[in-house]
């Protein structure tokens, strides 16, 4: 029997509820080692660095587009991070294959921000926190030098030359695909289309939040007519409408406010508008509560992980060491894509992955014998 929830709200608890009973108890008894860890990182970085490369392919060639960054990307950079963390793990302990292995992670890596990167900006902005964040935080936990820190210096002694000469082909770069946007009649490879759309809705999006929103809920005399709204989880937070299908949820109306706002306030609004119209202003606060708990929980649980490492180290608590510094660093990143910067990445099917990372997150508070 399914269990009938009445509005996007109610279908997000269920889903939220049921990930995070089941999630870290599959976990917890799961048999997890370094060999598998190691597989399923690698293996999810080629299949996402495929789906990338057709999406990429999808604005040149007539073939269906699916914009999988939004969905996936966190998923990636959660597999790169893990991988990442876990390789320096045994490189310290004087494995040597680690060594050998790491440069096909990287090049994935690289490979997966170039498709990414491509099809949507924020992807590109967030590959580049993944970097920097795990870097940071390897150097700090692993005591190893920083490679991030190693290439902030050698770029400040750049010489002026190199400076000119780098901006000139960043200009240069902004220029080849403006061009190519208007040759192709590609308006999606136009950078200036980003600053754009953020000058036409952002500012009209704040204005629609901030006159129609309540403590709880929202008012529905300002959304279109022809739908039933209930002023209160109408669908502008929403998971993937398949999965409301299956709950039998009124999909026409949700979806619908989703294609008639979407560029007003899934699109150019950090995720504190969005839950604030939707939920009203207690769903802001809800929402800042559920990530920083689930931050503090994560980084409380690596603090322990690593305390008793430095005790006794089994080959099965270093992989679930490295999976959950993978899934908070990919956690932290998609919350300060979606909260504070763009909504869209943590909308929808991209709103399923981050409950799943942070599931994965809490699960880590169980451990079995």
């Amino acid at each position: 029997m399914y269990v009938i929830p009445y509005n996007t709200g109610e279908a997000l608890l269920d889903f939220f509820v049921i990930t995070h009973l089941t999630i870290p108890f599959a976990l917890s008894y799961s048999s997890v080692t370094v060999q598998r860890v190691l597989s399923l990182s690698l293996f999810t970085l080629g299949v996402l660095a495929l789906l990338f490369t057709v999406d990429a392919f999808s604005l040149f060639l007539p073939i269906p587009r699916h914009e999988f960054t939004h969905p996936f990307g966190p998923l990636a950079l959660a597999a790169w991070a893990t991988s990442r963390y876990l390789l320096q793990l045994l490189e310290t302990r004087g494995i040597t294959t680690a060594r050998r292995t790491r440069p096909y992670f990287n090049l994935l890596w690289v490979y997966v921000g170039i498709v990414g990167g491509i099809m949507h900006r924020d992807f590109l902005l967030s590959w580049f926190l993944c970097w920097a964040l795990t870097e940071h935080f390897i150097a700090k936990y692993l005591k190893v030098e920083s490679r991030f820190r190693a290439f902030a210096a050698r770029a400040a002694k750049m010489s002026k030359r190199s400076i000119v000469m780098a901006t000139l082909m960043a200009i240069g770069l902004f220029g080849l695909l403006e061009l190519l946007a208007h040759i192709l009649n590609k308006p999606v490879l136009s950078p200036t289309l980003r600053i754009k759309r953020f000058a036409e809705y952002t500012v009209p999006g704040l204005e629609f939040v901030a006159k129609n929103t309540h403590i709880i809920g929202h008012s529905t005399k300002a959304l279109p007519a022809g739908y039933e709204w209930r002023g209160f989880g109408d669908g502008f937070v929403t998971l993937p409408v398949g999965y409301l299908m299956m709950f039998r949820l009124d999909v026409p109306t949700l979806h619908g406010a989703l294609v008639v706002k979407k560029d007003l306030l899934d699109y150019m609004l950090p995720g504190l508008f969005t839950w604030a119209f939707d939920f009203g202003y207690i769903g802001s606060v809800l929402l800042s509560i559920w990530v920083a708990t689930t931050l503090y929980i994560g980084s409380r649980c690596l603090s322990e992980y690593i305390r008793l490492r430095r005790r006794k180290m089994t080959a099965r608590f270093l992989a679930r060491e490295s999976i959950l510094f993978g899934c908070l660093i990919a956690f932290s990143v998609q919350s300060l894509i979606g909260v504070f910067l763009f909504s869209r990445s943590m909308n929808s099917f991209a709103l399923a992955t981050f409950t799943l990372l942070s599931a994965l997150i809490w699960a880590h508070l169980i451990r079995s014998k």
